[in-house]
């Protein structure tokens, strides 16, 4: 295997920043992925319209994009045409999508006013306070074998 493939699998290099997910303002596709030119490229837009077509949210159309963006910059990189990419790509990418940072789960992203749920589960769990009355209003009268009273 070569460097640049053991690189980019142990997440060492990022991907080159070519190409984009537009959005088109003509014709089916809501949105297009373009080459580093701004170019269209026409094998993924005969996906995504199968997508359109099937009546997929625009917005579904968008997140393939970005995949089949991904994809490209890995293919790209590591100098394979798109149509002779095989198993040996497919395992640079997922070695790369399973070791590169991930800016989306870096702690100082997003609000810090947001409760997480990570942030919640580790948390010490206390029991529900015995000394809530109502609980144990509503637990007697359960229990009581006295019938209840007019009042």
């Amino acid at each position: 295997m070569d460097e640049m493939r053991l690189k980019l699998i142990e997440g060492q290099i990022g991907l080159p920043r070519i190409g984009a997910v537009r959005q088109n303002a003509t014709g089916l596709l809501p949105y297009a992925v373009v080459d580093e030119a701004e170019r269209e490229i026409g094998v993924f837009s005969v996906f995504l319209s199968d997508l359109v077509l099937t009546d997929m949210s625009p917005l579904t159309v968008r997140s393939y994009g970005n995949d089949l963006l991904r994809w490209w910059r890995v293919l790209q990189l590591i100098g394979v045409p798109w149509d002779e990419a095989g198993r040996v790509e497919v395992e640079v990418l997922v070695g790369w999508m399973r070791s590169a940072v991930n800016p989306q789960r870096t702690k100082e992203r997003g609000r810090k006013d947001i409760i997480r749920t990570s942030d919640v589960l580790q948390q010490p769990q206390t029991p529900f306070s015995t000394s809530n009355t109502s609980n144990r209003t509503r637990s007697t009268a359960v229990t009581s074998s006295q019938p209840a009273t007019a009042a």
